[in-house]
């Protein structure tokens, strides 16, 4: 009977990939809704100072040191907060 164990397939290892991948990705994609949030809320959307200042730190010195990440990034929170 204990040479019909077959070893399971462990699924968990393929998780870590695919979390590497999605979660930077969320990151920065989650700049456009929090820009639409802020607007909705009537707040200015500035990721320079404040708490998405301290979030966002990281996209907004690569907006500084990118000129087309810089276009890309104001038309993707623009498009979602007006």
């Amino acid at each position: 009977m204990s040479g019909d164990h077959e070893p399971k397939s462990n699924h968990r290892n393929a998780v870590w990939p695919v979390a590497f991948v999605m979660l930077p990705v969320m990151y920065v994609l989650s700049i456009g809704p929090v820009a639409g949030v802020c607007c909705q809320l009537g707040h200015d959307v500035d990721f320079s100072v404040g708490l998405l200042g301290t979030v966002y730190w990281p996209l907004d010195w690569l907006a500084d040191e990118v000129p087309w990440i810089a276009a890309c990034l104001n038309a993707y929170v623009f498009w979602f907060s007006y």
